[in-house]
């Protein structure tokens, strides 16, 4: 019994070791976004894949923008800009590979949040 404990102290000491350095790794994390800064580019070796919006509810999107999930606030340029994107209209944005959270505001001030998106490939969101 006196053994195992040792053995098991060594096997936790790894696991935590190896969260630490895959959270560190090139592939981890994105950046987070300021308001009005682009989604920084994808690391040597991954290459940007599509991020489709499309409006299905009966509101118009004022607003929207796009982070990685795990920031603590919602950053970026507004993928809409300017033109409020109607029922059935749709924005397609590229991205690094990654989780993402969406933030919109419906021209009615009204707003909706979805987060951890998984987006590894060419993508679409529905609202």
């Amino acid at each position: 019994m006196k053994k195992i404990f040792p053995l098991v102290y060594i096997l936790l000491s790894l696991l935590v070791l190896a969260g630490l350095i895959s959270s560190c790794s090139p592939g981890g994390r994105l950046p987070c976004p300021e308001a009005g800064e682009e989604i920084p580019t994808p690391r040597p070796g991954e290459e940007y894949v599509s991020f489709t919006i499309q409006n299905d509810i009966c509101m118009s999107v004022c607003q929207l923008l796009v982070s990685p999930n795990r920031c603590e606030y919602m950053g970026g340029v507004d993928w809409v800009e300017d033109h409020p994107l109607r029922f059935g209209e749709l924005v397609t944005r590229e991205v690094p590979p990654g989780k993402y959270a969406v933030w919109v505001e419906l021209c009615p001030e009204e707003y909706r949040a979805d987060e951890n998106i998984n987006v590894r490939s060419d993508y679409t969101h529905y609202y």
